[in-house]
């Protein structure tokens, strides 16, 4: 399980192609949550999340969740 919120961190960090290209990878100035944030919100806080999309404060948090959860699990640490 770690290994996969690490490898989301590390592909939409350098965009290895898997699921986020180069260009549009963290590091070339792209946003991790836009994708995300703007075409799979449905609902009734759809128009909010849809509004936090590309936000740097939302990039940071959503990248350093993923990073923190691979970690965490990765070296059993925290894990109850």
């Amino acid at each position: 399980m770690a290994f996969i919120f690490l490898w989301a961190f590390v592909d939409k960090t350098f965009g290895l192609g898997f699921t986020t290209l180069a260009e549009k990878s963290w590091i070339n100035g792209g946003s991790p949550t836009t994708g995300f944030l703007t075409f799979a919100t449905k609902g009734p806080m759809a128009e909010f999340f849809k509004g936090l999309a590309g936000m740097a404060v939302v990039d940071w948090l959503f990248m350093l969740g993923l990073l923190f959860v691979g970690l965490t699990l990765l070296l059993n640490r925290f894990v109850v």
